[in-house]
């Protein structure tokens, strides 16, 4: 396993997510969508090693995070 792609590969997927997030919010389908999408085929170039899944997991883990305070805000606010 090549640790030093994978970490270059998740920063570069890091920084396409703040992309697609200047295009479409977190709260939207849209979003979601690519996450979905760009996830699976980022576990799938890395054979879907455990650790790999493990640290997709915390990316889109903090995602869903951010989400819920978005949401949290928009119901008090």
């Amino acid at each position: 396993m090549d640790w030093s792609a994978f970490f270059k590969d998740m920063e570069l997927w890091m920084q396409a997510s703040n992309e697609v997030l200047k295009k479409y919010p977190i709260d939207s389908d849209k979003y979601w969508e690519w996450m979905v999408h760009s996830t699976g085929k980022f576990g799938n170039k890395y054979n879907n090693h455990p650790l790999v899944i493990q640290f997709l997991m915390v990316l889109i883990s903090f995602q869903e995070d951010v989400y819920k305070q978005l949401s949290q805000s928009k119901q008090m606010g």
